[in-house]
């Protein structure tokens, strides 16, 4: 069978965040993400998508945030490509 390949490359991110800190307190913000891997397929988004760690899974001291970006954006509104930007946030 071969690939479904989507029309962007998409990178996933993660940021592990302090409960006792504020997201905007630390000028590290930006420096925080660690980039997981990108893809350009089906089959690339469930090889990274079933690995990561589950919400049941993610200790309690703390906050693990998850993001999906198109490859080339980075998680923070200061990118340019952003300007024009929102979110969708789930939380559980």
């Amino acid at each position: 069978m071969s690939p479904t390949f989507l029309e962007h490359r998409y990178s996933f991110f993660y940021m592990r965040r302090d409960s006792r800190r504020s997201e905007t307190e630390s000028s590290s913000y930006a420096s925080s993400f660690v980039k997981i891997g990108s893809f350009d397929s089906v089959a690339g988004f469930f090889g990274i998508y079933d690995h990561l760690v589950k919400p049941d899974s993610v200790p309690s001291t703390g906050h693990v945030d998850y993001h999906l970006f198109r490859e080339g954006i980075t998680p923070v509104w200061e990118d340019a490509k952003n300007k024009n930007g929102g979110k969708w946030i789930i939380r559980l």
